[in-house]
Protein backbone atom coordinates (compact mmCIF):
# COMPACT_ATOMS: atom_id res chain seq x y z
CA UNK A 1 0.00 0.00 0.00
CA UNK A 2 2.91 2.36 0.86
CA UNK A 3 6.45 2.66 -0.48
CA UNK A 4 9.54 4.71 0.41
CA UNK A 5 12.56 5.61 -1.68
CA UNK A 6 15.86 6.91 -0.35
CA UNK A 7 18.06 8.20 -3.17
CA UNK A 8 20.38 5.51 -4.52
CA UNK A 9 18.63 2.69 -2.69
CA UNK A 10 16.05 0.06 -3.49
CA UNK A 11 12.39 0.82 -2.99
CA UNK A 12 11.18 -0.26 0.46
CA UNK A 13 7.63 -1.61 0.74
CA UNK A 14 8.11 -3.91 3.74
CA UNK A 15 5.85 -2.00 6.10
CA UNK A 16 4.74 -3.94 9.18
CA UNK A 17 1.15 -3.50 10.36
CA UNK A 18 1.23 -2.77 14.10
CA UNK A 19 -2.39 -1.76 14.54
CA UNK A 20 -5.61 -1.67 12.56
CA UNK A 21 -4.57 1.58 10.85
CA UNK A 22 -0.86 1.95 11.66
CA UNK A 23 2.20 0.74 9.74
CA UNK A 24 5.92 0.98 10.45
CA UNK A 25 9.17 0.49 8.55
CA UNK A 26 12.85 0.92 9.47
CA UNK A 27 15.34 2.75 7.23
CA UNK A 28 18.98 1.86 8.02
CA UNK A 29 21.82 4.39 7.88
CA UNK A 30 19.31 7.23 7.74
CA UNK A 31 21.96 9.70 8.87
CA UNK A 32 23.27 9.54 5.30
CA UNK A 33 19.88 10.33 3.74
CA UNK A 34 18.76 13.86 2.95
CA UNK A 35 15.33 13.23 1.45
CA UNK A 36 12.73 10.47 1.46
CA UNK A 37 10.10 9.96 -1.23
CA UNK A 38 6.82 8.51 0.06
CA UNK A 39 4.07 7.32 -2.27
CA UNK A 40 0.98 5.17 -2.43
CA UNK A 41 1.62 2.10 -4.57
CA UNK A 42 -1.93 2.20 -5.94
CA UNK A 43 -2.57 -1.44 -5.05
CA UNK A 44 -4.89 -0.43 -2.21
CA UNK A 45 -6.25 3.13 -2.17
CA UNK A 46 -6.93 4.89 1.11
CA UNK A 47 -10.49 4.73 2.42
CA UNK A 48 -12.73 7.62 1.45
CA UNK A 49 -12.18 10.65 3.68
CA UNK A 50 -8.86 9.33 5.01
CA UNK A 51 -5.26 10.49 4.77
CA UNK A 52 -1.96 8.81 5.56
CA UNK A 53 -0.13 10.82 8.23
CA UNK A 54 3.65 10.28 7.96
CA UNK A 55 5.85 10.29 11.06
CA UNK A 56 9.56 9.86 11.71
CA UNK A 57 10.87 8.14 14.81
CA UNK A 58 14.54 8.71 15.64
CA UNK A 59 16.11 6.66 18.43
CA UNK A 60 17.12 8.54 21.54
CA UNK A 61 20.86 8.51 22.31
CA UNK A 62 22.09 6.77 25.48
CA UNK A 63 21.46 6.78 28.37
CA UNK A 64 17.82 7.29 27.34
CA UNK A 65 15.68 4.22 26.63
CA UNK A 66 16.04 3.11 22.98
CA UNK A 67 12.56 4.28 22.04
CA UNK A 68 11.93 6.33 18.91
CA UNK A 69 11.08 10.01 19.33
CA UNK A 70 8.24 10.60 16.89
CA UNK A 71 7.51 13.71 14.84
CA UNK A 72 4.89 14.39 12.19
CA UNK A 73 6.40 15.36 8.81
CA UNK A 74 3.44 15.42 6.40
CA UNK A 75 0.75 13.34 4.80
CA UNK A 76 -0.47 11.55 1.66
CA UNK A 77 -3.97 11.30 0.20
CA UNK A 78 -5.52 9.60 -2.81
CA UNK A 79 -5.49 13.02 -4.48
CA UNK A 80 -1.84 13.66 -3.48
CA UNK A 81 -0.35 10.15 -3.57
CA UNK A 82 3.34 11.13 -3.31
CA UNK A 83 5.57 13.62 -1.50
CA UNK A 84 9.25 14.32 -0.88
CA UNK A 85 10.31 15.10 2.70
CA UNK A 86 13.63 16.46 3.91
CA UNK A 87 14.83 14.47 6.92
CA UNK A 88 18.41 15.66 7.29
CA UNK A 89 19.06 17.23 10.71
CA UNK A 90 15.52 16.59 11.94
CA UNK A 91 16.19 14.56 15.08
CA UNK A 92 13.73 15.90 17.66
CA UNK A 93 14.93 16.45 21.22
CA UNK A 94 11.60 16.29 23.07
CA UNK A 95 9.73 13.14 23.83
CA UNK A 96 5.95 13.28 23.14
CA UNK A 97 4.27 10.80 25.56
CA UNK A 98 0.94 11.05 23.73
CA UNK A 99 2.18 10.21 20.24
CA UNK A 100 0.08 7.53 18.46
CA UNK A 101 3.11 5.41 17.56
CA UNK A 102 4.75 5.48 20.98
CA UNK A 103 3.43 2.06 22.02
CA UNK A 104 4.43 0.44 18.73
CA UNK A 105 8.20 0.90 18.68
CA UNK A 106 10.48 -1.92 17.61
CA UNK A 107 12.22 -4.20 20.07
CA UNK A 108 15.28 -2.81 21.84
CA UNK A 109 17.64 -4.86 19.71
CA UNK A 110 16.57 -3.05 16.57
CA UNK A 111 17.72 0.29 17.99
CA UNK A 112 21.33 -0.54 18.85
CA UNK A 113 22.29 1.32 15.65
CA UNK A 114 21.40 4.94 16.37
CA UNK A 115 21.68 5.86 12.68
CA UNK A 116 18.47 4.12 11.68
CA UNK A 117 15.10 5.83 11.61
CA UNK A 118 11.65 4.36 11.90
CA UNK A 119 8.88 5.52 9.59
CA UNK A 120 5.32 5.42 10.87
CA UNK A 121 2.19 5.85 8.77
CA UNK A 122 -1.17 6.27 10.45
CA UNK A 123 -4.42 6.29 8.48
CA UNK A 124 -6.48 9.09 9.99
CA UNK A 125 -9.41 11.35 8.96
CA UNK A 126 -8.43 14.06 6.49
CA UNK A 127 -9.82 16.74 8.80
CA UNK A 128 -7.50 15.62 11.61
CA UNK A 129 -4.39 15.51 9.45
CA UNK A 130 -5.14 18.83 7.76
CA UNK A 131 -4.80 20.62 11.11
CA UNK A 132 -1.39 19.15 11.88
CA UNK A 133 1.77 21.17 11.18
CA UNK A 134 5.16 19.58 10.45
CA UNK A 135 8.18 20.92 12.36
CA UNK A 136 10.45 23.38 10.58
CA UNK A 137 12.84 21.72 8.19
CA UNK A 138 10.63 18.75 7.36
CA UNK A 139 8.15 20.37 4.98
CA UNK A 140 7.57 18.50 1.78
CA UNK A 141 10.03 19.53 -0.87
CA UNK A 142 8.49 21.09 -3.94
CA UNK A 143 9.54 21.95 -7.46
CA UNK A 144 8.04 24.71 -9.58
CA UNK A 145 7.33 22.57 -12.64
CA UNK A 146 7.13 18.96 -13.74
CA UNK A 147 10.22 19.56 -15.88
CA UNK A 148 12.22 20.60 -12.82
CA UNK A 149 10.97 17.58 -10.90
CA UNK A 150 11.92 15.27 -13.79
CA UNK A 151 15.38 16.82 -14.04
CA UNK A 152 16.02 16.22 -10.36
CA UNK A 153 14.83 12.63 -10.57
CA UNK A 154 16.99 11.98 -13.65
CA UNK A 155 20.00 13.48 -11.90
CA UNK A 156 19.46 11.08 -9.03
CA UNK A 157 19.17 8.25 -11.53
CA UNK A 158 22.43 9.19 -13.26
CA UNK A 159 24.23 9.45 -9.92
CA UNK A 160 22.95 6.03 -8.97
CA UNK A 161 24.09 4.46 -12.25
CA UNK A 162 27.48 6.13 -11.96
CA UNK A 163 28.11 4.20 -8.77
CA UNK A 164 28.25 1.01 -10.88
CA UNK A 165 30.66 2.43 -13.44
CA UNK A 166 33.77 0.39 -14.21
CA UNK A 167 36.74 0.90 -16.54
CA UNK A 168 37.69 -2.27 -18.42
CA UNK A 169 41.42 -2.88 -18.96
CA UNK A 170 42.70 -0.90 -21.94
CA UNK A 171 39.50 1.15 -22.26
CA UNK A 172 39.47 4.93 -22.30
CA UNK A 173 35.94 5.25 -20.95
CA UNK A 174 33.94 3.89 -18.02
CA UNK A 175 30.88 1.75 -18.58
CA UNK A 176 27.81 0.90 -16.55
CA UNK A 177 27.05 -2.86 -16.66
CA UNK A 178 23.69 -3.55 -18.28
CA UNK A 179 22.79 -5.83 -15.36
CA UNK A 180 22.80 -2.76 -13.10
CA UNK A 181 20.16 -1.19 -15.30
CA UNK A 182 17.90 -4.18 -15.94
CA UNK A 183 17.88 -5.56 -12.40
CA UNK A 184 17.59 -2.40 -10.35
CA UNK A 185 14.34 -1.89 -8.47
CA UNK A 186 15.43 1.65 -7.64
CA UNK A 187 15.71 2.54 -11.33
CA UNK A 188 12.31 1.05 -12.09
CA UNK A 189 10.81 3.01 -9.24
CA UNK A 190 12.32 6.28 -10.50
CA UNK A 191 11.01 5.64 -13.98
CA UNK A 192 7.56 4.81 -12.62
CA UNK A 193 7.53 8.03 -10.61
CA UNK A 194 8.40 9.99 -13.72
CA UNK A 195 5.76 8.18 -15.68
CA UNK A 196 3.01 8.76 -13.13
CA UNK A 197 4.01 12.23 -11.99
CA UNK A 198 2.99 14.23 -15.02
CA UNK A 199 2.92 12.25 -18.22
CA UNK A 200 6.68 12.08 -18.93
CA UNK A 201 7.22 8.70 -20.56
CA UNK A 202 10.82 7.60 -20.32
CA UNK A 203 10.15 4.57 -22.51
CA UNK A 204 7.03 3.22 -24.20
CA UNK A 205 8.37 -0.33 -24.35
CA UNK A 206 6.60 -2.94 -22.28
CA UNK A 207 8.18 -6.06 -20.85
CA UNK A 208 7.33 -9.33 -22.57
CA UNK A 209 7.51 -11.11 -19.22
CA UNK A 210 8.22 -10.44 -15.57
CA UNK A 211 9.00 -12.32 -12.39
CA UNK A 212 6.22 -11.72 -9.87
CA UNK A 213 6.23 -12.66 -6.21
CA UNK A 214 3.66 -15.03 -4.80
CA UNK A 215 2.11 -14.49 -1.41
CA UNK A 216 3.23 -16.77 1.47
CA UNK A 217 1.77 -20.27 1.74
CA UNK A 218 1.11 -22.46 4.77
CA UNK A 219 2.04 -26.14 4.56
CA UNK A 220 0.63 -29.31 6.10
CA UNK A 221 2.63 -32.54 5.85
CA UNK A 222 4.76 -31.00 3.09
CA UNK A 223 8.50 -30.43 3.26
CA UNK A 224 8.36 -27.68 0.64
CA UNK A 225 5.70 -25.72 -1.18
CA UNK A 226 5.20 -23.69 -4.35
CA UNK A 227 7.81 -21.25 -5.57
CA UNK A 228 7.94 -17.77 -4.06
CA UNK A 229 8.33 -16.24 -7.52
CA UNK A 230 6.73 -16.96 -10.88
CA UNK A 231 7.43 -15.97 -14.45
CA UNK A 232 4.42 -14.35 -16.10
CA UNK A 233 4.28 -13.35 -19.76
CA UNK A 234 2.40 -10.29 -20.96
CA UNK A 235 -0.02 -12.50 -22.92
CA UNK A 236 -0.79 -14.54 -19.81
CA UNK A 237 -1.26 -11.36 -17.80
CA UNK A 238 -3.78 -9.99 -20.31
CA UNK A 239 -5.74 -13.22 -20.31
CA UNK A 240 -5.91 -13.47 -16.52
CA UNK A 241 -7.03 -9.87 -16.24
CA UNK A 242 -9.64 -10.24 -18.96
CA UNK A 243 -11.02 -13.49 -17.52
CA UNK A 244 -11.35 -12.07 -14.02
CA UNK A 245 -12.91 -8.85 -15.33
CA UNK A 246 -15.35 -10.91 -17.41
CA UNK A 247 -16.46 -13.04 -14.47
CA UNK A 248 -16.91 -9.93 -12.31
CA UNK A 249 -19.03 -8.09 -14.89
CA UNK A 250 -20.97 -11.23 -15.75
CA UNK A 251 -21.89 -11.72 -12.11
CA UNK A 252 -22.89 -8.07 -11.79
CA UNK A 253 -25.15 -8.54 -14.78
CA UNK A 254 -26.61 -11.70 -13.24
CA UNK A 255 -27.41 -9.81 -10.06
CA UNK A 256 -29.18 -7.10 -12.03
CA UNK A 257 -31.16 -9.65 -14.04
CA UNK A 258 -32.25 -11.30 -10.82
CA UNK A 259 -33.44 -7.98 -9.41
CA UNK A 260 -35.41 -7.45 -12.64
CA UNK A 261 -36.98 -10.89 -12.06
CA UNK A 262 -35.55 -12.15 -15.34
CA UNK A 263 -33.82 -14.84 -13.26
CA UNK A 264 -35.94 -16.93 -10.91
CA UNK A 265 -35.00 -19.45 -8.24
CA UNK A 266 -31.51 -19.65 -6.76
CA UNK A 267 -28.62 -17.46 -7.85
CA UNK A 268 -25.24 -17.61 -6.08
CA UNK A 269 -22.73 -14.98 -7.23
CA UNK A 270 -18.95 -15.48 -7.43
CA UNK A 271 -17.91 -11.80 -7.17
CA UNK A 272 -14.69 -11.45 -5.17
CA UNK A 273 -13.56 -15.03 -5.80
CA UNK A 274 -12.46 -14.60 -9.41
CA UNK A 275 -8.78 -15.34 -8.74
CA UNK A 276 -9.71 -18.88 -7.68
CA UNK A 277 -11.19 -20.11 -10.95
CA UNK A 278 -8.93 -18.05 -13.21
CA UNK A 279 -5.73 -18.92 -11.36
CA UNK A 280 -6.48 -22.63 -11.24
CA UNK A 281 -7.67 -22.81 -14.83
CA UNK A 282 -4.36 -21.27 -15.91
CA UNK A 283 -2.65 -24.56 -15.00
CA UNK A 284 -5.38 -27.05 -15.91
CA UNK A 285 -6.18 -28.17 -19.41
CA UNK A 286 -9.59 -29.13 -20.76
CA UNK A 287 -8.82 -32.81 -20.21
CA UNK A 288 -8.62 -32.26 -16.45
CA UNK A 289 -12.11 -32.73 -15.00
CA UNK A 290 -13.57 -30.17 -12.60
CA UNK A 291 -16.59 -30.51 -10.32
CA UNK A 292 -17.83 -27.80 -8.00
CA UNK A 293 -20.72 -26.73 -5.79
CA UNK A 294 -23.58 -24.38 -6.63
CA UNK A 295 -21.53 -21.14 -6.81
CA UNK A 296 -20.56 -22.20 -10.30
CA UNK A 297 -20.93 -19.30 -12.75
CA UNK A 298 -17.25 -18.31 -12.72
CA UNK A 299 -16.08 -21.88 -13.14
CA UNK A 300 -18.56 -22.44 -15.94
CA UNK A 301 -17.03 -19.54 -17.86
CA UNK A 302 -13.40 -20.59 -17.32
CA UNK A 303 -14.32 -24.13 -18.39
CA UNK A 304 -15.13 -22.75 -21.84
CA UNK A 305 -18.81 -21.77 -21.72
CA UNK A 306 -19.37 -18.31 -23.31
CA UNK A 307 -20.89 -15.50 -21.25
CA UNK A 308 -23.98 -15.56 -23.45
CA UNK A 309 -24.58 -19.25 -22.69
CA UNK A 310 -24.13 -18.68 -18.94
CA UNK A 311 -26.54 -15.76 -18.69
CA UNK A 312 -29.04 -17.42 -21.04
CA UNK A 313 -29.01 -20.47 -18.81
CA UNK A 314 -29.79 -18.28 -15.84
CA UNK A 315 -32.80 -16.78 -17.60
CA UNK A 316 -34.03 -20.19 -18.79
CA UNK A 317 -33.36 -19.71 -22.53
CA UNK A 318 -32.76 -22.47 -25.06
CA UNK A 319 -29.38 -20.90 -25.87
CA UNK A 320 -28.18 -21.65 -22.33
CA UNK A 321 -25.40 -24.15 -21.73
CA UNK A 322 -27.96 -26.68 -20.35
CA UNK A 323 -30.66 -25.60 -22.84
CA UNK A 324 -32.32 -23.50 -20.17
CA UNK A 325 -33.18 -26.48 -17.99
CA UNK A 326 -30.39 -26.33 -15.40
CA UNK A 327 -30.34 -22.79 -14.08
CA UNK A 328 -27.79 -21.32 -11.72
CA UNK A 329 -26.70 -24.51 -9.96
CA UNK A 330 -26.62 -26.97 -12.87
CA UNK A 331 -24.30 -25.88 -15.66
CA UNK A 332 -22.06 -28.28 -17.55
CA UNK A 333 -19.47 -28.51 -20.30
CA UNK A 334 -16.86 -30.97 -21.52
CA UNK A 335 -15.04 -32.33 -18.45
CA UNK A 336 -16.98 -29.90 -16.28
CA UNK A 337 -19.30 -31.93 -14.09
CA UNK A 338 -21.14 -28.89 -13.08
CA UNK A 339 -22.42 -27.09 -10.13
CA UNK A 340 -24.21 -29.34 -7.65
CA UNK A 341 -27.07 -28.18 -5.49
CA UNK A 342 -26.65 -30.59 -2.57
CA UNK A 343 -24.12 -29.30 -0.06
CA UNK A 344 -20.94 -31.40 -0.20
CA UNK A 345 -22.41 -34.04 -2.54
CA UNK A 346 -19.92 -33.26 -5.30
CA UNK A 347 -16.91 -34.24 -3.15
CA UNK A 348 -17.40 -38.04 -3.30
CA UNK A 349 -18.37 -37.63 -6.97
CA UNK A 350 -15.04 -35.93 -7.58
CA UNK A 351 -13.24 -38.77 -5.84
CA UNK A 352 -15.10 -41.15 -8.15
CA UNK A 353 -13.99 -39.22 -11.22
CA UNK A 354 -10.39 -39.38 -9.98
CA UNK A 355 -10.81 -43.13 -9.42
CA UNK A 356 -11.92 -43.53 -13.06
CA UNK A 357 -8.87 -41.60 -14.22
CA UNK A 358 -6.51 -43.80 -12.26
CA UNK A 359 -8.33 -46.95 -13.40
CA UNK A 360 -7.98 -45.89 -17.04
CA UNK A 361 -4.39 -44.76 -16.45
CA UNK A 362 -5.17 -41.27 -17.69
CA UNK A 363 -2.56 -38.66 -16.84
CA UNK A 364 -5.10 -36.22 -15.49
CA UNK A 365 -6.13 -34.68 -12.21
CA UNK A 366 -9.66 -34.08 -10.99
CA UNK A 367 -10.28 -30.75 -9.24
CA UNK A 368 -13.01 -31.20 -6.62
CA UNK A 369 -14.22 -27.96 -5.07
CA UNK A 370 -16.39 -27.32 -2.05
CA UNK A 371 -17.03 -24.41 0.28
CA UNK A 372 -16.17 -23.87 3.92
CA UNK A 373 -19.85 -24.53 4.71
CA UNK A 374 -19.53 -28.08 3.35
CA UNK A 375 -16.22 -28.77 5.08
CA UNK A 376 -17.91 -30.36 8.12
CA UNK A 377 -19.91 -32.86 6.06
CA UNK A 378 -19.30 -36.51 6.85
CA UNK A 379 -19.26 -37.50 3.18
CA UNK A 380 -16.32 -35.11 2.65
CA UNK A 381 -14.18 -37.07 5.12
CA UNK A 382 -15.32 -40.38 3.65
CA UNK A 383 -14.15 -39.16 0.25
CA UNK A 384 -10.81 -38.06 1.76
CA UNK A 385 -10.33 -41.53 3.22
CA UNK A 386 -10.98 -43.39 -0.03
CA UNK A 387 -8.91 -40.95 -2.07
CA UNK A 388 -5.88 -41.41 0.16
CA UNK A 389 -6.42 -45.14 0.57
CA UNK A 390 -6.17 -45.53 -3.20
CA UNK A 391 -3.86 -42.53 -3.83
CA UNK A 392 -6.28 -40.99 -6.31
CA UNK A 393 -5.13 -38.03 -8.46
CA UNK A 394 -7.59 -35.62 -6.85
CA UNK A 395 -7.03 -31.99 -5.88
CA UNK A 396 -9.57 -31.22 -3.15
CA UNK A 397 -10.17 -27.47 -2.96
CA UNK A 398 -11.94 -25.73 -0.10
CA UNK A 399 -13.00 -22.28 -1.33
CA UNK A 400 -13.10 -20.59 2.05
CA UNK A 401 -14.99 -17.33 1.54
CA UNK A 402 -15.29 -16.89 5.33
CA UNK A 403 -19.04 -17.50 5.61
CA UNK A 404 -21.17 -20.62 5.21
CA UNK A 405 -24.50 -19.04 4.28
CA UNK A 406 -24.84 -16.53 7.14
CA UNK A 407 -22.48 -18.18 9.63
CA UNK A 408 -18.86 -17.12 10.06
CA UNK A 409 -16.37 -19.97 9.85
CA UNK A 410 -15.28 -19.41 13.46
CA UNK A 411 -18.82 -20.13 14.64
CA UNK A 412 -19.25 -23.25 12.52
CA UNK A 413 -15.95 -25.14 12.73
CA UNK A 414 -13.83 -26.12 15.72
CA UNK A 415 -10.83 -25.96 13.37
CA UNK A 416 -10.78 -23.35 10.63
CA UNK A 417 -7.41 -24.52 9.30
CA UNK A 418 -9.17 -26.32 6.48
CA UNK A 419 -5.95 -27.17 4.67
CA UNK A 420 -5.01 -29.46 7.60
CA UNK A 421 -8.33 -31.24 7.89
CA UNK A 422 -7.42 -33.92 5.40
CA UNK A 423 -5.32 -35.26 8.30
CA UNK A 424 -3.21 -37.81 6.40
CA UNK A 425 -3.62 -35.84 3.14
CA UNK A 426 -1.00 -33.09 2.59
CA UNK A 427 -2.45 -29.60 2.52
CA UNK A 428 -1.67 -26.09 1.39
CA UNK A 429 -3.15 -22.76 2.50
CA UNK A 430 -3.37 -20.25 -0.34
CA UNK A 431 -4.10 -16.52 -0.37
CA UNK A 432 -6.70 -16.80 -3.12
CA UNK A 433 -7.07 -13.05 -3.57
CA UNK A 434 -3.97 -13.16 -5.78
CA UNK A 435 -4.28 -14.93 -9.12
CA UNK A 436 -0.56 -15.74 -9.51
CA UNK A 437 -0.39 -17.21 -6.00
CA UNK A 438 -3.36 -19.43 -6.90
CA UNK A 439 -1.77 -20.43 -10.19
CA UNK A 440 1.49 -21.57 -8.62
CA UNK A 441 -0.32 -23.46 -5.86
CA UNK A 442 -2.33 -25.30 -8.50
CA UNK A 443 0.80 -26.06 -10.49
CA UNK A 444 2.38 -27.54 -7.36
CA UNK A 445 -0.76 -29.59 -6.59
CA UNK A 446 -1.11 -30.92 -10.11
CA UNK A 447 2.54 -32.02 -10.21
CA UNK A 448 2.03 -33.67 -6.82
CA UNK A 449 -0.93 -35.72 -8.00
CA UNK A 450 0.55 -36.66 -11.38
CA UNK A 451 3.72 -37.90 -9.68
CA UNK A 452 1.68 -40.67 -8.05
CA UNK A 453 1.71 -39.24 -4.52
CA UNK A 454 -2.06 -39.27 -4.20
CA UNK A 455 -4.49 -36.49 -3.33
CA UNK A 456 -3.73 -33.05 -1.94
CA UNK A 457 -5.95 -30.49 -0.21
CA UNK A 458 -5.87 -26.77 -1.03
CA UNK A 459 -7.58 -24.16 1.10
CA UNK A 460 -8.26 -21.14 -1.07
CA UNK A 461 -8.94 -18.32 1.37
CA UNK A 462 -11.05 -15.77 -0.47
CA UNK A 463 -14.07 -13.54 0.09
CA UNK A 464 -17.50 -13.12 -1.45
CA UNK A 465 -18.80 -9.60 -1.82
CA UNK A 466 -22.48 -10.48 -2.04
CA UNK A 467 -24.72 -12.53 0.20
CA UNK A 468 -24.88 -16.31 0.12
CA UNK A 469 -27.57 -16.06 -2.55
CA UNK A 470 -29.63 -13.23 -3.97
CA UNK A 471 -32.15 -13.63 -1.16
CA UNK A 472 -29.41 -12.81 1.37
CA UNK A 473 -28.45 -9.13 1.66
CA UNK A 474 -25.15 -10.21 3.20
CA UNK A 475 -25.13 -7.53 5.90
CA UNK A 476 -27.03 -9.14 8.78
CA UNK A 477 -24.00 -11.18 9.90
CA UNK A 478 -21.19 -8.84 8.79
CA UNK A 479 -20.83 -5.09 8.52
CA UNK A 480 -20.91 -3.03 5.37
CA UNK A 481 -17.56 -1.62 6.46
CA UNK A 482 -16.03 -5.11 6.39
CA UNK A 483 -17.16 -5.69 2.82
CA UNK A 484 -16.02 -2.22 1.75
CA UNK A 485 -12.64 -2.75 3.37
CA UNK A 486 -12.14 -6.02 1.49
CA UNK A 487 -13.07 -4.36 -1.79
CA UNK A 488 -10.63 -1.53 -1.19
CA UNK A 489 -7.72 -3.42 0.33
CA UNK A 490 -7.85 -6.95 -1.10
CA UNK A 491 -9.74 -6.94 -4.39
CA UNK A 492 -8.12 -9.55 -6.68
CA UNK A 493 -8.74 -7.60 -9.90
CA UNK A 494 -7.63 -4.17 -8.68
CA UNK A 495 -4.48 -5.55 -7.06
CA UNK A 496 -3.56 -7.57 -10.18
CA UNK A 497 -4.15 -4.53 -12.35
CA UNK A 498 -1.70 -2.52 -10.26
CA UNK A 499 0.82 -5.37 -10.34
CA UNK A 500 0.71 -5.41 -14.14
CA UNK A 501 1.21 -1.66 -14.38
CA UNK A 502 4.07 -1.69 -11.88
CA UNK A 503 5.80 -4.55 -13.72
CA UNK A 504 5.10 -2.80 -17.04
CA UNK A 505 3.60 -5.96 -18.51
CA UNK A 506 0.52 -4.20 -19.86
CA UNK A 507 -0.14 -0.53 -20.58
CA UNK A 508 -2.97 1.21 -18.76
CA UNK A 509 -4.58 2.12 -22.06
CA UNK A 510 -4.74 -1.55 -23.02
CA UNK A 511 -6.36 -2.47 -19.72
CA UNK A 512 -8.99 0.17 -20.38
CA UNK A 513 -9.58 -1.35 -23.81
CA UNK A 514 -9.99 -4.78 -22.20
CA UNK A 515 -12.54 -3.32 -19.77
CA UNK A 516 -14.49 -1.78 -22.64
CA UNK A 517 -14.40 -5.02 -24.63
CA UNK A 518 -15.64 -7.01 -21.63
CA UNK A 519 -18.43 -4.51 -21.02
CA UNK A 520 -19.56 -4.84 -24.65
CA UNK A 521 -19.44 -8.66 -24.54
CA UNK A 522 -21.51 -8.85 -21.35
CA UNK A 523 -24.01 -6.24 -22.53
CA UNK A 524 -24.64 -8.26 -25.69
CA UNK A 525 -25.00 -11.42 -23.60
CA UNK A 526 -27.55 -9.72 -21.36
CA UNK A 527 -29.62 -8.74 -24.38
CA UNK A 528 -29.55 -12.32 -25.67
CA UNK A 529 -30.47 -13.65 -22.23
CA UNK A 530 -33.56 -11.46 -22.27
CA UNK A 531 -34.72 -12.04 -25.84
CA UNK A 532 -33.64 -15.53 -26.98
CA UNK A 533 -36.29 -18.23 -27.30
CA UNK A 534 -37.35 -20.32 -24.32
CA UNK A 535 -37.07 -24.12 -24.61
CA UNK A 536 -39.70 -26.00 -26.57
CA UNK A 537 -42.08 -27.95 -24.28
CA UNK A 538 -40.77 -31.14 -25.87
CA UNK A 539 -37.51 -30.52 -24.00
CA UNK A 540 -39.29 -31.78 -20.88
CA UNK A 541 -38.78 -35.29 -22.24
CA UNK A 542 -35.22 -35.05 -23.54
CA UNK A 543 -32.03 -36.13 -21.78
CA UNK A 544 -33.85 -38.58 -19.52
CA UNK A 545 -33.15 -41.86 -21.31
CA UNK A 546 -30.30 -42.10 -23.77
CA UNK A 547 -31.72 -45.43 -25.03
CA UNK A 548 -35.50 -46.05 -24.76
CA UNK A 549 -36.56 -49.54 -23.65
CA UNK A 550 -36.62 -52.13 -26.43
CA UNK A 551 -39.79 -51.99 -28.48
CA UNK A 552 -40.89 -48.66 -26.97
CA UNK A 553 -39.37 -45.94 -29.18
CA UNK A 554 -41.68 -43.26 -27.75
CA UNK A 555 -40.83 -44.11 -24.14
CA UNK A 556 -39.58 -40.89 -22.54
CA UNK A 557 -40.32 -40.80 -18.82
CA UNK A 558 -41.35 -43.65 -16.55
CA UNK A 559 -44.98 -43.42 -15.56
CA UNK A 560 -46.12 -41.31 -18.49
CA UNK A 561 -45.34 -43.56 -21.46
CA UNK A 562 -47.89 -44.04 -24.22
CA UNK A 563 -49.51 -47.07 -22.54
CA UNK A 564 -49.99 -45.27 -19.24
CA UNK A 565 -51.53 -42.33 -21.06
CA UNK A 566 -53.96 -44.57 -22.93
CA UNK A 567 -54.91 -46.36 -19.71
CA UNK A 568 -55.81 -43.07 -18.14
Amino acid sequence: MFAVIACGRLVQTDFQQVDANKFTLTIPAADKVNHLVFFLTGQCPLPDGAAAAVYLGWPQPPPSPPEPVWSFIGHLTNEKPSAIFKIARTRPQDHDPNHPFLANHFATGSWTDLTCVQVGISIEPVQTVAGMTPPAGTQADSTPTMVAFSQRMLESLVNYLSSFATTPPGAAESYVPMSAVTSSSAIRANLLLLRGGGGLFVSSRLASSAVLSTRPYKLHKLESGPASEAQVTSDEARKYYRDMATVRRMETAAGNLYKEKAIRGFCHLYSGQEACCVGMEAVLDRNDPVITAYRAHGWTYTRGVPVKAVLSELTGRASGCAKGKGGSMHMYNHNFYGGNGIVGAQVPLGAGIAFAQKYREDKRVCVTLYGDGAANQGQVFEAFNMAKLWDLPCIFVCENNKYGMGTAVERAAASTAYYTRGDYIPGLWVDAMDVITVREATRFAKDWCLSGKGPILLEMETYRYHGHSMSDPGTSYRTREEVQSMRQMRDPIASFRQTLLTAELVAEEELKEIDQSVRKEVDEAVQAAKTNAVPDPKELYTNVYSQPPSGQPNYRIRGIDQFTWSAN
